[in-house]
This record gives structure tokens, C-alpha cells and sequence, in this order.
């Protein structure tokens, strides 16, 4: 599905959608503004690629709820893009990938599960302006440039993966004004510069 100059799926109340394929010839979700959007958004499995591909574009967003199980391709990196937000936001990145340039998963309450990478080359890489729980395994990889996780309450319940800031004078976790409450296993690394 391909929207060139705006959005591939909408919905104005509840969008399903099942993306299957290789990212490349089959399994393409991709639009300029948005990849898929709506009131409600349930990613019930992607093994191909959704993405936004315009500056301040959104590959998965709604005005409510985002529920996202990926184990393929989700982008929007071009400059401002934000790879899935919305107001309560559940992530499971099994293996996959979530890249975006301002902000990878951005919401009110967000919850994630990641096997996977989660990687932003200019902003941050999860961020809530309420409460973000994460859980990150070993191999898996949370990267931001400016912070790697952000929000008032953040509850790292498990890591053994990666989480980091990779630029000057960010910060791995912040949680600045708020509680930050972080399980770091054996193998896991919290870097920030």
C-alpha cells in the first residue's frame, strides 16, 4: 500500500491491519504523512516494513490507543519523524525494528517489550509524559541521541539488553522531577554520554 503524497491507512474509529511480507516487494506500508493512522490502532503483527517517509511524518499514530506487535520494519526517519505515538501505547518489538529521526514511541502511557532495536538519530528513543514501562532483553538495543527513555515515572522493570544516549551531554534514563525505578540484570548496559 503506497500514498506518495499522504496517508496509506486510515480509519476514522478502529484500524486493524496485519502487514505481511518482506518490507521490500511485498509486505509495504508506506505513506508521506502517515503510514497508518486512526482514533484507534492495533498492529496485530508486522513482518514488513510501515513507514511515514516525509519531515514530521508518522509511520503508526492515533489520537487513543496504539497497540503495535512488530517483528519487522517500522520507520519515520526523515527529519521530525515519529515512528508510533498515541495516548496509550503498547510495544512488542519481537526481534524487530523501530527507527525514527525525532522520536521512536512517543505518549501518554507507554509500555514496551523489546527484542529488537529501537534506534533515533536525533531526539530520543521512548518517550511518555506520564508513565513508561520497559522491558529490554539481552541482545535488544533502546538508543536515542538526546535520551535513550523519558517521562515523569519510568519503571525499567528488566534489562539486559542496551539502553543509551549517544550525544553530547544526554542522558540514558531520565526521569528529571519524577521516579525512576530500574532492574539492571547481569549483561545489561546503561550508557549515556
Amino acid at each position: 500500500i503506497l500514498a506518495t503524497n499522504g496517508i496509506a491507512v486510515r480509519a476514522g474509529g478502529i484500524a486493524t491491519v496485519t502487514n505481511t511480507g518482506d518490507g521490500v516487494n511485498t509486505g509495504r506500508i508506506s505513506g508521506s504523512t502517515f503510514g497508518i493512522t486512526g482514533g484507534t490502532v492495533n498492529v496485530t503483527g508486522n513482518t514488513g516494513l510501515i513507514e511515514a517517509t516525509a519531515a514530521n511524518g508518522r509511520a503508526i499514530a492515533a489520537t487513543g490507543d496504539v497497540t503495535v506487535d512488530n517483528s519487522g520494519f517500522i520507520r519515520a526517519d526523515n527529519l521530525g519523524g515519529v515512528a508510533i505515538s498515541g495516548a496509550t501505547v503498547t510495544v512488542n518489538n519481537a526481534g524487530g525494528k523501530i527507527f525514527g529521526s525525532d522520536l521512536a514511541i512517543d505518549g501518554h502511557a507507554v509500555t514496551v517489550s523489546n527484542s529488537g532495536d529501537i534506534v533515533v538519530n536525533a531526539g530520543g528513543a521512548v518517550r511518555s509524559d506520564g508513565t513508561v514501562t520497559v522491558t529490554n532483553t539481552a541482545g535488544a538495543r533502546i538508543s536515542g541521541h538526546t535520551f535513550g527513555i523519558k517521562g515523569p515515572s519510568v519503571n525499567v522493570t528488566s534489562n539486559a539488553g542496551r539502553i543509551e544516549s549517544i550525544g553530547t551531554d544526554s542522558t540514558a534514563i531520565d526521569a528529571t522531577g519524577g521516579t525512576a525505578t530500574v532492574n539492571n540484570l547481569t549483561g545489561g548496559l546503561i550508557s549515556g554520554v
